[in-house]
């Protein structure tokens, strides 16, 4: 564009000086030169109307650069000021969204930035703790923390999880081992020893029909979770998971030396069994063990994301995110 303006210059200084030398022309008819005076006033006029147009040219080609090179300019900030614009209003939606809680019904907290994967928050959910074992129809420690006489509810991980998915969602009065048990596996009236539940033989499956039915009374649904990705996904969205899983393949010793959850491992891992996940960070998913009965050691255990892993996998991922009908 410079050089544009600078032949511009010089066309409208040929034109002035073009225009004077015109100007200055003058033939007298009755001079012996006068023919050629008329030649060269003739071809003063042809030069100055070449000089006009090409003002006129030039001029325009400017006016055109100068309009061209405004549009850029203002195209080249408009696109640095709307870069701006979308980097602040990023900046705040995340800055607000890092400061909201993970929130639910009051019962879940959040954790560390440190999920799964570097974008995945942790989630922790308050599920209430239940037990498997009873006595009777109630429960009963030894100063030790372990239950005494604890002959009855041994196959009780399905119904004692399906009773602490209800009560996260409705409350610890809701329901309770007994009455979970009773409308799972059709127990009987409480009358002592191991006459108060069903048979071995009887289902503590929480995907039955009865535990179905149950689940609805309480106006719940199970739904089937498909893998470890999907399981996350429910727990973000606070909904327990009830799963099937090899429990000898989280048990382990705590720095003590003790084997956690369980104090004999031999014992308790002979079967399959039924938890409830009730959260996951990077390192971590946590579990409520109704085998484990010491509430500190049962509620919220954590187990290694592969070991975990290891331990649905081994049975065949059969699991339930309970929600909301």
């Amino acid at each position: 564009m410079r050089t544009s303006i600078w032949r511009l210059a010089l066309i409208v200084s040929l034109a002035i000086i073009v225009a004077g030398c015109y100007a200055n022309i003058e033939c007298d008819p009755s001079s012996a030169n006068a023919s050629q005076c008329e030649e060269s006033k003739r071809e003063m006029e042809r030069i100055q109307q070449e000089a006009r147009e090409a003002l006129e040219r030039e001029t325009r080609n400017v006016i055109d650069q100068i309009v061209r090179a405004i549009a850029t300019e203002i195209q080249r900030q408009a696109t640095d000021i709307i870069g701006q614009v979308k980097q602040r209003v990023g900046e705040a939606i995340g800055d607000t969204v890092a400061k909201l809680p993970l929130i639910g019904k009051g019962k879940s907290e959040a954790t560390s930035t440190n999920g799964l994967s570097n974008e995945t928050l942790g989630k922790r959910l308050d599920v209430p703790y239940v037990p498997q074992i009873w006595r009777g129809n109630s429960w009963k420690y030894g100063r030790d923390g372990k239950l005494e006489e604890a002959t009855t509810g041994l196959n009780n991980c399905g119904p004692a999880s399906v009773a602490m998915a209800v009560q996260f969602y409705k409350g610890v009065s809701s329901t309770n081992l007994d009455a979970a048990a009773r409308a799972i596996r059709g127990a009987s009236a409480p009358g002592g020893g191991n006459s108060d539940i069903v048979g071995e033989n009887s289902t503590t499956d929480f995907k039955s029909s009865s535990a179905t039915q149950f689940l609805a009374k309480n106006g719940l649904k199970a739904i089937d979770v498909n893998g470890f990705d999907d399981l996350i996904n429910h727990i973000t969205q606070e909904h327990p998971v009830i799963i099937l899983v090899d429990n000898s393949r989280y048990v382990r010793r705590d720095a003590s030396g003790k084997e956690v959850p369980y104090d004999n491992k031999e014992a308790w891992t002979k079967e399959p069994h039924i938890v409830v996940v009730t959260g996951y960070d990077k390192s971590n998913i946590y579990i409520n063990d109704p085998l484990a009965w010491t509430i500190p050691s049962g509620k919220n255990f954590d187990v290694p994301v592969e070991s975990f892993k290891a331990a649905a996998e081994a049975e065949g991922w059969h699991a339930s995110a309970i929600v909301r009908r």
